[in-house]
């Protein structure tokens, strides 16, 4: 039979709160609601999309950009 372990964790991440993602799409599946919070497509990612995710990772475009969004090109 197994035993269930607990590990104890820091004081610190015992503060840590639940993500605002996970809360919002609790709260939509409690209303049923549509769930802006996290993407759930239900349709094939259009192929200049994905050309234009395999350009940036072979150019090594991986960083966020910074809040107020990028330069215009």
């Amino acid at each position: 039979m197994s035993e269930i372990v607990r590990q104890k964790i820091s004081a610190k991440a015992e503060l840590f709160t639940e993500s605002v993602i996970r809360e919002m799409t609790r709260v939509a599946l409690q209303h049923d609601a549509v769930n802006l919070a996290q993407g759930f497509p239900d349709f094939p990612c259009p192929l200049e999309l994905k050309q234009a995710a395999y350009e940036a990772i072979e150019a090594d475009v991986n960083q966020y950009a910074i809040t107020w969004g990028d330069r215009p090109k």
